[in-house]
Parts: structure tokens; sequence; C-alpha cells
């Protein structure tokens, strides 16, 4: 049995589309209305009891959002999503239809981020994109291709993503809305720094840092400092860096953005300890370390821990040892899945605040309009509400609840069974905990050229026959046979990572001392030789890869 890699959705990331999702959480002020008139069916054309139960699933779905409910808030976003589509067709749909359908599809789109399915994340976007480009306002456009270049950031693919964020900065620039454009800066910097145009990236960083100055968000502009930063060191313009930092770090402190700090320390440590001021390196590397620690951030952890061994040699060395005993064991287990920790990098390196910024801004510049058309709209309507309400509002309001309840019931139900098979099919820790050890044991053995069962057996303090006892026990292998697949999982990573890499390099990295050796073993293993596989398709990091 190999281990599987875990992708990282840490994130946290692309709450932006909440800019839309603000703007409907304001719609809730209209509760005494509005709901009544969905939930008492005010109506009688055609298809008003359809609109009325998914607008309610919308808002449904939203709460469960937030409750960090992700797979109940898919669940009741997609059945609203088919309660509009079934009832009438998209070309037919009033102007409410419409706008119900974009907020669903944006909370699709933000629940398949969290939950690192980007693909799908990203063909929800395009769906909104297309139907706000449709109904023609440049706002909700801009907000929507800002989700979209969030998404491809995540997917790692900031070409793309490039190509998105300035279609929404040439939309936004027809709306006078300088919070919006100072968050659009500053997603446009982080953009660019992933496509390694650090000066773009900054002249980005700063003007959104010059447009949160001029609004008088102290707390933003720290978050700019810290884009700023992050292409001045970059650019080896460490002095500037430094001075960025210095606003930033206590801004950041004061705001309580406690990752964007932990990221901000790691790179203010780096500057101390290239500028030979350790003690004051070790500082910010233990507060990075402590909020990594605290958020389960792995990623970042290694960061903190590689500085703490570099700041700490000199002086406690055991202490520094220590801290690279950590940062290797995470480097080992973090290789193979690369894509879901550069994600959790991404939403760490401040996409995701931004596009929770921007939901906070639109909720306050929109609840004053919102609330005066809310007082008008129920005025007029309150005359004639009322007669519906005695006949119809009990009755409807109990239907609603039955049927939620018992909705609510058979998903409680699924989710149990599913948590029991889970539990069923988890490999217990000690098990785990097993395996990770003999990784481990075999990736320090390929780093000193000395491969071998019988030290392996004896470093887990057994003896062959027991090692190959409980080898063959958990995975169906003999002992041989799995160190010889950790060796090979290891091949194939720095193959695909590194494809211009010599293989007799690769050879060496796996505890080979002649190429030739490798290539046999690669060859039974893989099937084909090295050469033949960096020439095929077939480089793709294994999603049960035991690294």
């Amino acid at each position: 049995m190999k281990i599987n890699a875990y992708l990282c959705s840490c994130f946290v990331i692309i709450d932006e589309s909440m800019n839309r999702v603000g703007y409907l959480m304001t719609k809730r002020l209209t509760v005494v209305t509005l709901a009544l008139l969905m939930s008492i069916g005010v109506w009688a054309q055609t298809g008003s009891d359809a609109s009325a139960s998914a607008a309610l699933l919308r808002d449904q779905s939203d709460s469960l959002y937030s409750l960090q409910q992700y797979d109940e808030a898919k669940a009741q976003a997609l059945e609203g999503l088919n309660t509009l589509s079934k009832d009438q067709h998209k070309d037919q749909m009033t102007d409410e239809d419409e706008e119900t359908m974009g907020d669903l599809l944006n909370l699709l789109s933000i629940i398949n981020v969290r939950q690192g399915h980007f693909e799908q994340a990203a063909e929800y976007a395009k769906q909104c994109n297309e139907l706000d480009l449709k109904r023609g306002d440049p706002d909700m456009i801009s907000s929507s291709y800002n989700t979209l270049t969030a998404i491809y950031m995540s997917m790692r693919q900031p070409k793309e993503a490039e190509k998105y964020i300035l279609k929404a900065l040439s939309y936004a620039k027809q709306v006078d809305n300088p919070q919006r454009m100072a968050v659009l800066n500053g997603m446009a910097s982080e953009v660019y720094h992933h496509m390694g145009d650090e000066e773009r990236s900054l002249d980005y960083a700063t003007l959104a840092y010059d447009m949160e100055r001029e609004l008088g968000r102290k707390d933003k502009m720290a978050i700019r400092q810290a884009q700023r930063a992050a292409s001045l060191i970059s650019l080896k313009r460490n002095t500037e860096a430094e001075e960025a930092l210095g606003e930033a770090i206590p801004g950041l402190r004061e705001s309580g953005n406690r990752h964007s700090l932990g990221i901000a320390c790691n790179q203010m440590g780096l500057l101390k300890h290239q500028q030979q001021n350790d003690s004051a390196a070790v500082r910010y590397y233990n507060e990075a370390l402590e909020i990594f620690l605290d958020q389960k951030d792995l990623y970042n952890e290694s960061y903190s821990r590689k500085g703490l061994y570099d700041a700490l040699k000199s002086i406690d060395p055991t202490l520094a040892l220590q801290h690279n005993d950590r940062y290797l064991e995470l480097r080992d287990s973090l290789y193979d899945s690369e894509t879901g920790v550069l994600l959790s990098k991404y939403a760490a390196e401040y996409g995701n605040y931004e596009l929770q910024a921007e939901n906070e801004e639109m909720l306050r510049a929109r609840r004053h309009n919102i609330i005066i058309g809310v007082v008008v709209l129920s005025l007029l309507i309150l005359g004639w509400l009322l007669h519906y309400l005695c006949m119809r509002r009990r009755q409807c309001k109990q239907q609603q609840v039955n049927a939620q309840l018992q909705q609510s019931l058979d998903k409680l139900t699924e989710e149990n069974k599913r948590l029991n098979r889970l539990d069923e099919e988890e490999m217990n820790d000690e098990a785990r905990e097993f395996q990770l050890k003999i990784i481990g044991i075999v990736n320090q053995q390929m780093e000193k050229g000395e491969v071998s069962v019988d030290a392996l057996a004896s470093e887990l303090c057994l003896s062959t026959t027991q090692l190959r006892s409980r080898i063959n026990e958990l995975t169906g292998e003999t002992p041989q046979n799995y160190v010889l697949g950790i060796r090979m999982q290891k091949a194939r990573h720095l193959m695909t990572a590194h494809p211009s890499m010599a293989i007799g390099d690769i050879a060496l990295r796996c505890g080979y001392e002649e190429k030739a050796s490798f290539s046999r073993a690669f060859k039974r293993y893989f099937g084909m030789s090295p050469t033949d596989f960096l020439k095929s398709d077939t480089q793709k990091p294994s999603e049960n890869s035991i690294l």
C-alpha cells in the first residue's frame, strides 16, 4: 500500500467572488419584505414558485458557505441552479432570476476552489462571467474576471491569469469604484510576481498602495507594502524591502491578518540574516513559525525552519540541527504534493485576502443605497402584502421548513455513512507513522549513497525478518520492492520537476553509484528506460506516490 499524496488547499482562496456574495448578504436586509414575497408565492404567474425557491436555496447555500460547510453549500447551490434551469429557458429569465443564477454560479465557483476542484471552479466562474457580460454591468463583469484571475493563479497558470486581470482592470475603469481598483491592482501585482516580471509587479503594488493611502485604509496599506516587499526582495533592493516590511509588519499585527504576518516575518528574517544580524533574524523566524504551526501550514513552516537553521548555526548549533531535521522531513514529505503546496503558498501571499477585502468594501459601499431602496419598496408593497400574509404565510412557511428539515436529515444521514466508510478505510496512526519512518530513513540512505534493507531494519530496531513481516502486512510487498518503489518514485519526481537534469545525477540522488544499475532498475519498475520516460507524456506526478 502506498501513501496517498494529499493536495493542500489551504487556501483560504477566492473569497473575492464574495464581492458578489457580499452584495447578496446585503439583500438579507430586505428579509421582511422580499423573503415573504418569495415564501408566500405572491405572484400567481408560472415560475414564481421556482424563482422564490431558487433564491431561498441561494441564501441557504451562502449561509452554509460562511459556516465552511462546503459539501452542504454546494448541494444547495446546485439544487437552486437546477430549479431555475428546469423552470425556464435562459433567454426567458427575468432580471431577478438572472441575478440569482449569477450568484449561484459564483458560489459554486468559490466552493469548488475551497475544495481544490479548480477546473470545475473555473468552469462555473466562466459561466458567471458570460451571464455578467450579457447583463452588461461593468462592475460585476470586473468582479467575475477577478475571480477567474484568482482561480488560474491557484492552478499555477499566471499567464492565463494575466489575461483575465487585464480584462478586469479594463471594465473596472468604466465605473467609479476606487476600492475595487485598489484590489485589482494588488491582484495584478501578484500575477506578475509569479510570472517573474518583478518590475511590473512592483509598479502595480505601489499603485495599489497609493490608492489605499488615499482611501485611508491602513490595514490594506500593510498588505500592499508586503506585496511591494516580495517584489523588492526578488529585485535585490533589500534596503527598500526592509523599509516596506517595517511598515507592513506592525500593520498586519494590528489588523489581525496572521497568515500574511507570518510570511512578512519570514521575509524580514531573511533580510536580517543577510545583514548578519542573526539574533534579530531568529526573533522574526520564530514569530513566523509560531503562526504556521498554529495554522498547520507545512509549506511556510518549512521556510521558517530553514531560516532558523541558517540563523542559529553560529548561535546554537544543537537547536539549529533540530530545525534542519524538521526542515528536511518537511521537504521530503512535501515535494511529491507540490501542486497543493504551491496553491497554499498563493493563498498565503495575499491572493485570498485581497478577495475577502473586496467583499467587505462592496458590502459597505452598497449598504446605504440598498437600505433606502428596501424602505421604499417595503412601504409600497406592505398594504397588499397583508392580505396574502394572513391566508398563506403559515402554510407556505411550514411546507418550506418541513422540506428543508427532511433535506437536511437526508444529507446528515449520507454524511454519516460517508464518514463511517472513511473510518473503515483510514490507515491507523501507528501504521502511517511506521511507513513515514521507513521513507525518511531511505531518503537519508539515498543522500549518503548507501541504501540497505539490513541497515533500514537496524535503524528501526527490528530484525530483517520482523521488518519483512511488517512491510508485507502493510503493503503486501517485500522490503526490497518497497524500498525500490521509494527510490523509483523519487527518480520519477526528479525527472518531472527537473527534466534537464542528467540521468547520472538523478541516479546518484536516488542512491545508485552506477548509471547502468539505475537504468536497469528504472526499466524493471516502470517498463521503460529513463531516456524513454523523459520523452513520453507520462511525466506527471503519481497521485499514489509513496514519498
